[in-house]
């Protein structure tokens, strides 16, 4: 029974400065998941580590530096000159690092695993290892590397490298050896090779196989094999000449989504409408004539001259278009076209910051709740409870008069304050953001909540802490990569209550600040013209209803792309 079903591991071991870290990360660009053995093991012996206290026991305080830590430097100067003590320390690291890493592969989203560790052989974990992979380079190369990357000394880098263990056990208990020779470009070639050798089940049960290696590599005619077993080919030979990371998955599911992909496209092309306004419309959106309102859509008409000199296209091939309303014009003569593109910025900035900041709060709000627990998740979930209750449309109505009315005028005189000013230089979306955003997070909380709640309770949150990860690195490095997936789901698909919350503020005259347009504006301002000027409605009106269709399709097509549930099924 192998110790890691369903999973192909390969131990990646050679001596230090070989270049073990380039081809790990190089695996994991071809789709492996990558675990740093030595990175867990400095962890397991770190401050409030479990291994810290017994390595204090076992070596003495002469191993801390003045602020409680271990001095690494002086730790690995006393394993060197004395093996005994080589032996205590990794009779203190190895049980630590060998739950650590049964957890993290169970864990991995990945069908092929790779483990780095220079000491790889002195651990058990090598026993559940497929193949094994050394990673060789000179002696005059590591020296480079050492002094180059680690800040050594010539001396203390040929110290170091001298006091190591040999190569030649590695060598012997390789399946694969790939040779560094300093060059990035060539060792990404030499482990691509390597990469499709293993998914091919070609280095499988033979001889090492080296892989350009140096004429210094000499391998013994004999390979006593420490692992004890016969390795394995991969149990599913397709998924791993597939293997990739899971946003490749995520995308691939994506775009099988038609619907998704045709929205993203309307979407892109609005947002460009959106920052190209002035180029492809006749007037800006203030700008009108009493001469031509209630133009017909595709009518001509005689512009001002004031009108004209302000016309975009004037002096250009489209100065024809300074004569004609395409989308007809409203009851000051202001052009339909103009002020529905530029309305589209509106409705773009709503759904970005009021997304951005419901994710924010939401995330943060209940990332905070579901890892601490007891009274503190208590207490916030039950303030996200009562706000919940508040009917989102009454209470924006109710916040937007009280910023107005607060800044803008008291006891009847206007109070200038820079909030009232920068409001009115974004056209009144200030306050629109504030109560959108500070009232629509609730939904994000309460998933993100239950996200964390879930996944703190998960083997590997329990591998991170078994390592002496922090609360703040468990929740930065674990848990908010895999709960973010499912909060943008949540936000895309309320994306379109944003714009109809700002549409139906601005409708009943409590949204945008006029003459800045806005998609609900012109629909309040023309809806009592509806029978005799129905073109004063019908643009904005599919504008807004193609943004929101839009939004809610990609919010489906995300749904089912982070539903592993569902992959291959869309």
């Amino acid at each position: 029974m192998s110790r890691w079903p369903n999973k192909y591991v390969i131990g990646l071991t050679g001596n230090i400065a070989a270049g073990k870290s380039t081809v790990r990360k190089i695996l994991q660009d071809l789709g492996a998941y990558g675990i740093d053995a030595n990175e867990l093991a400095h962890r397991a012996i770190g401050k409030d580590a479990p291994g810290y206290e017994r390595l204090v026991r076992t070596f003495g305080e002469s191993i801390l530096d003045e602020h409680g830590r271990v001095d690494y430097e002086h730790l690995s100067a006393r394993v060197q000159i004395n093996p005994s003590a080589g032996k205590q320390l990794r009779e203190i690291i190895q049980p630590i690092i060998s739950k650590a890493v049964d957890l993290l592969v169970q864990h991995a989203k990945q069908d092929i695993v790779v483990i780095e560790s220079t000491n790889l052989l002195e651990y058990d974990i090598a026993l559940g290892c497929e193949a094994i992979w050394t990673v060789y380079a000179t002696a005059e190369q590591r020296v480079a590397r050492l002094m180059r990357e680690h800040h050594l000394s010539e001396t203390e880098a040929h110290q170091r490298i001298d006091a190591e263990s040999p190569i030649a056990p590695k060598l012997r208990s390789a399946d694969i050896v790939i040779f560094s020779d300093g060059s990035i470009e060539r060792l990404r070639q030499k482990v691509e090779a390597a990469w499709s050798l293993v998914i091919n089940a070609e280095a499988i049960d033979g001889a090492a196989i080296p892989i350009s290696t140096a004429e210094e590599v000499v391998l013994p005619p004999s390979r006593p094999r420490p692992i004890g077993k016969k390795r394995r080919p991969l149990l599913d030979q397709s998924v791993a000449k597939e293997a990739r990371s899971p946003l490749i998955d995520v995308w691939r599911t994506f775009r099988r989504n038609k619907a998704a992909i045709v929205s993203v496209a309307a979407l892109a092309m609005i947002i460009l409408m959106a920052v190209f306004a002035p180029w492809i419309t006749p007037y800006d959106f203030d700008k009108g004539s009493l001469s031509v309102m209630y133009a017909k859509p595709m009518s001509a008409v005689t512009p001002s001259e004031r009108l004209l000199k302000e016309c975009h296209w004037a002096g250009t091939f489209l100065e024809r278009g300074c004569f004609i309303h395409l989308a007809g014009s409203d009851r000051l003569g202001r052009d339909i076209w103009s002020r529905t593109i530029y309305g589209a910025r509106v409705s773009l900035s709503v759904a970005g910051v009021a997304a951005a900041t419901s994710l924010i709060i939401g995330m943060f709000i209940g990332t905070i709740s579901g890892f601490a627990g007891g009274r503190l998740d208590e207490a916030i979930m039950r303030f996200v409870d009562f706000l919940y209750s508040l009917p989102i449309f009454m209470a924006a109505v109710v916040l937007q008069f009280f910023f107005r009315s607060y800044h803008w005028a008291r006891y009847g005189v206007r109070v200038d304050t820079l909030l009232a000013n920068l409001d009115v230089a974004l056209g009144g979306l200030l306050f629109i953001f504030l109560a959108i955003g500070g009232l629509s997070w609730v939904d994000t909380a309460r998933m993100a909540r239950g996200q964390v709640y879930a996944f703190k309770q998960m083997e590997f949150i329990e591998a991170a802490r078994v390592v002496g990860a922090t609360n703040e690195r468990i929740i930065l490095r674990h848990l908010l990569p895999n709960i973010i997936g499912p909060l943008l789901v949540v936000e895309t698909l309320a994306i379109p209550g944003y714009i109809f919350l700002e549409a139906a503020l601005s409708f009943l005259g409590v949204g945008i600040i006029p003459p800045t347009p806005s998609w609900g504006s012109m629909i309040g301002t023309g809806y009592s013209g509806l029978r005799s000027h129905p073109h004063l409605v019908v643009l904005p009106s599919i504008a807004i209803t193609v943004l929101t269709l839009s939004f809610n399709f990609i919010g489906d097509g995300l749904r089912d792309a982070f539903d592993t549930t569902l992959r291959g099924k869309v």
